[in-house]
């Protein structure tokens, strides 16, 4: 129970032992939480305290408010890290659940001006072009498009792409040592929302990357459209050491 003789602030003790209860199993995805009476009864605060640690919850993705029904436990967001480059199978396996794709095209193609840009893979070079959904204990969270090089990865097939790519990229003796990625947020398509089973209005977020063997090459263009429903991506941010130009400009602005 709660501590009222803490320094803790009471809706954050509030919010620490719903979430530990979520997590934990005793509300499932989908469960309406107990009523704020039951709640502010159980806990013996207010209204008001206990809005507080729900909205809390509702920011953090563990809970959904959905009008004339309330408020439900919501499916638990896939955080992935923007600073550690780990393929979508390793990702999901680590979060104890289980990946799988449905490819639903592979193709051999010629380069495009994109391709020059992004691969460096000339109007006349072979490309593997690939869309496929991914999925999460047969949940669809994204449909993504992979574009790699046929000079690089002459046997890749159907087969590898409905396993792991990044696998099958190391099997053949490359070590992949960094990637390129950028996030927007956009509506989706028809198409979209009819592959990654989008029922409401939410948006999506375009994932692009490109990513670099250890000589420098790029092995790997990727578009993946993502439920933001269910991921969340997070980066570390480090401060960077100040130089002595931007030393005299505080100087100045003191002056």
């Amino acid at each position: 129970m709660i501590n009222k003789s803490s320094s803790i602030p009471l809706y954050v003790q509030v919010k620490s032992i719903l979430k530990k209860e979520i997590i934990g199993g005793l509300y499932e995805p989908g469960d309406k939480l107990p009523t704020e009476k039951e709640l502010t009864s159980r806990f013996d605060i207010s209204r008001m305290t206990l809005r507080q640690a729900t909205n809390a919850l509702v920011d953090e993705g563990y809970l959904k408010r959905l009008k004339g029904v309330g408020t439900i436990v919501q499916e638990r967001k896939l955080e992935q890290s923007l600073t550690t480059l780990k393929s979508f199978t390793e990702d999901i396996i680590e979060r104890g659940m289980i990946p799988s794709s449905k490819v639903l095209s592979f193709q051999k193609q010629k380069g495009t001006l994109q391709s020059i840009e992004k691969m460096g893979i000339q109007m006349k070079d072979d490309m593997w072009v690939t869309k496929r959904i991914r999925f999460a204990d047969e949940h669809p969270i994204a449909l993504e498009t992979n574009i790699v090089s046929a000079d690089l990865l002459p046997d890749l097939n159907e087969t590898v792409m409905n396993e792991s790519l990044h696998d099958f990229i190391k099997k053949n003796g490359y070590t992949m040592s960094r990637a390129t990625t950028s996030i927007e947020a956009s509506m989706p398509s028809e198409l979209e929302k009819e592959y990654l089973d989008i029922q409401d209005i939410s948006p999506v977020l375009t994932v692009e990357r490109v990513t670099y063997l250890e000589d420098g090459k790029p092995i790997e263009w990727s578009i993946s459209v993502n439920r933001s429903d269910r991921y969340r991506f997070s980066a570390e941010l480090l401060a960077q050491p100040r130089t002595s130009a931007t030393m005299a400009m505080i100087q100045r602005e003191k002056e």
